[in-house]
């Protein structure tokens, strides 16, 4: 749910302080005449926005200091996710009490305020940046768009973006007289997958295909503003989201009726537009809706009890051992733990948040869905889980989808099928499992006796029949192994906690044919490496060898649990009802987030950008690995990639985990002798470059240590 700060004006007229620059402001009326009008826009653009479901904070105006269009309160300050209030320094200086810490502090009492980063010192040498009015944030991509002006000054924008972590797309922005925009928000506007941007604004050609590039590859469709429809303050919309989480692209009457119906089509595509009449607030203070909302980003403040890592061992049963610092919120590919540090998360809650953390369509899907159906069990079907299922069928070499709640159940439907199978057509001799060494299935008894590692299965008695296990990527010992009593033979494309090792083309070329000839079943567990993470959406697709059965989970909901196994049709008809079930499966919340992810991912172009992210990750790595010496190998495919230890670095991987972790940054290992990496698929450059520096700290100091 979107929160908003809109300020009900007391004294509203003409500011000259601000007109100097300010080209949008028309007209002056007598001051009675021009707050009355803009009382009357203002509640009822309160009353609309409220009416589609956006949490409104209205704050009253005071009349002394007069300030005569404290209606726009987005210019001096802007709040953050990870609590941080930004003051902003302000060309108008009748402006700049509006942004007093005290009086914010008021506003926002149910939020928390970690810390305030005061850029106002640079007023004193004329450096301008007027907050969200001078820049428009891309937050889930962490990118600061901003066009230059007398207000937008680029060492306050480079102070800006080196401190909240924001990659800068700067450029030079004019309007049809040659003169610079005084306000960026004034000629584009960017929402989770729209932007709205007027393109000739750019009068240098490289910088606008640039920025064009820029907003594509972020995954944005463009919606292009023509001169006119600039100067009816088309370029100043917001998208905001309701309770329900739905996108809501709010804007003035005078930008809705500027638009053609091909442009009104496609805002309608990705969000709700919601036009309000401020006609009097537009000619007067030559502002429009989106400069009338302070977006409050900051979380909010919590009475729940307070926990802290020592509660884990004193309530819960101990078998994990997590970390000594507890994350409490997440954004893109950053984490904040309870003393308010920030962490660039590079190990994606192993490989599952695909997304990083709390994207807006994931928010959006999950709330939208709350409100309407959380469980009705397999007694009945649901609209999202028919959905998910349809969109995983035609995107594969499946028939049929069976969903679960996790890997391992999705694992242990794959392996009941194989023997059912098997059982059903050749008789009840055919049951043996063939699986890899060093292999990882879930942890279910019958997964964890497929899986090729003891220390998962000892010391729960005996091992479920019929289970062998033979060195990954070695076609001779699958040979020998595989027989006419084998229904199965089960593989990871790339074998995750197995160190991160992808197989051969010609091992699963291999694999294919054997279990063709001895008629079993090919599995392939795509838990960790399926919905995009390798840059195919499969790992499967990369090597050209379909499996009969597969498996999914992690990614696919993004963070929130749930899992599939796909198949076809002659193979699912073997489970009739009453062979297998699961009561949470399907669940209608976790298909409706699953389904986001899936529409997300299967994009192109976001497929695309994981292969080129993870050229860049392992060129860094190499560079690294050659510089310290501590890892000689870089494995993987994709966004998951493996670091081997050196052999003097040996069974470290943990201390080095820690080590990390110290200098802000989460990894995982792969066993005792390799890093891996499972970033965020859309992992912004920004949060790329420097959680890698934090890596290549981490390994410096464990160097000098060690010297």
């Amino acid at each position: 749910m979107q929160t908003v700060l809109m300020i009900r004006p007391s004294r509203f007229s003409f500011n000259l302080d601000t007109a100097a620059n300010n080209r949008f402001q028309k007209c002056s009326l007598p001051q009675d005449q021009a707050q009355a009008h803009a009382l009357e826009e203002f509640d009822g653009y309160v009353a609309a926005l409220r009416e589609q479901g956006v949490e409104v904070l209205v704050a009253q105006d005071s009349a002394s200091p007069h300030i005569p269009d404290s209606i726009f309160p987005n210019n001096g300050w802007s709040s953050h996710a990870d609590g941080t209030l930004v003051l902003y320094p302000m060309q108008g200086q009748n402006r700049r009490l509006e942004r007093e810490k005290g009086v914010l502090e008021g506003l926002l009492q149910d939020y928390s305020i970690e810390q305030v980063l005061d850029f106002t010192e640079l007023e004193q040498q004329e450096l301008f940046l007027e907050g969200t009015g001078s820049m428009v944030l891309d937050r889930v991509q962490r990118i600061c768009y901003a066009g230059y002006s007398a207000r937008t000054h680029v060492d306050a924008l480079r102070k800006f973006v080196e401190n909240l972590g924001y990659r800068l797309c700067a450029f030079s922005a004019v309007d049809r007289e040659g003169a610079a925009i005084y306000h960026t928000n004034v000629m584009m506007s960017v929402g989770t997958c729209l932007a709205v941007v007027c393109l000739e604004a750019l009068s240098d050609l490289r910088e606008r295909a640039e920025l064009e590039a820029q907003l594509r590859s972020s995954g944005k469709e463009i919606l292009a503003l023509s001169w006119e429809q600039l100067e009816s303050f088309a370029g100043n919309m917001l998208e905001v989201h309701n309770r329900k989480g739905q996108p809501i692209l709010v804007m003035s009457r005078t930008a809705w009726l500027s638009l053609d119906t091909e442009q009104r089509q496609l805002i309608e595509r990705h969000a709700k537009p919601l036009p309000v009449n401020i006609d009097t607030i537009e000619l007067i203070g030559g502002g429009s809706a989106r400069c009338m909302l302070a977006e409050v980003h900051l979380p909010r403040q919590t009475k729940q009890e307070t926990v802290d890592r020592g509660d884990f061992d004193r309530f819960m049963v101990p078998n994990y051992a997590p970390a000594a610092f507890i994350p409490v919120r997440g954004e893109g590919s950053r984490l904040w733990d309870q003393s308010g540090r920030e962490l660039i998360d590079f190990a994606g809650g192993i490989a599952v948040n695909v997304l990083g953390h709390a994207h807006p369509k994931l928010v959006s899907a999950l709330t939208e869905q709350a409100h309407k159906l959380w469980h009705v069990s397999n007694v009945f079907t649901n609209e999202p889980a028919l959905r998910l299922a349809r969109k995983l069928v035609d995107a594969t070499f499946a028939d049929r989808a069976f969903l679960c709640n996790s890997g391992a159940e999705a694992n242990e439907a794959a392996f009941k099928l194989a023997r059912r199978v098997a059982h059903d057509r050749y008789g009840e001799e055919k049951y043996e499992i063939i699986a890899a060494l060093n292999s990882f299935h879930g942890r279910t008894l019958f997964t964890v006796c497929v899986g090729g590692q003891l220390k998962y299965s000892d010391g729960f008695g005996p091992r479920i029949e019929g289970i062998s296990h033979v060195p990954f990527n070695d076609l001779a010992a699958l040979q020998n192994a595989i027989s006419d009593r084998t229904c199965a033979v089960v593989l990871e494309p790339i074998q995750g906690e197995g160190g991160v090792l992808p197989a051969e083309r010609s091992y699963l070329e291999g694999a294919r044919t054997l279990c063709d000839q001895f008629n079993a079943l090919l599995i392939f567990d795509e838990v960790q490496t399926g919905v995009g993470r390798t840059g195919e959406l499969f790992a499967y697709q990369h090597y050209g060898v379909e499996p009969d059965i597969l498996t999914s989970a992690k990614s696919l909901g993004g963070g929130f649990p749930i899992g599939a196994m796909l198949t076809r049709e002659g193979l699912a008809k073997h489970l009739v009802p009453g062979t297998h079930g699961t009561t949470y499966g399907g669940n209608p919340l976790g298909c409706a987030v699953a389904e986001a992810v899936f529409d997300l991912v299967r994009d192109q172009a976001l497929l695309d950008g994981v292969k080129q992210r993870a050229e860049q990750f392992k060129s860094r790595l190499g560079q690294m690995a050659e510089q310290y010496g501590v890892f000689n190998e870089i494995r993987g495919l994709g966004l998951l990639i493996g670091c081997a230890l050196s052999d003097g670095w040996r069974a470290r991987a943990k201390e080095i985990l820690n080590a990390a972790a110290g200098q802000g940054l989460i990894l995982l290992q792969a066993g005792p002798d390799v890093l891996r990496f499972a970033p965020s698929l859309i992992v912004s450059e920004a949060d790329k470059v420097e959680g890698l520096a934090r890596f290549e700290r981490t390994l410096m100091l464990l160097t000098r240590a060690a010297d």
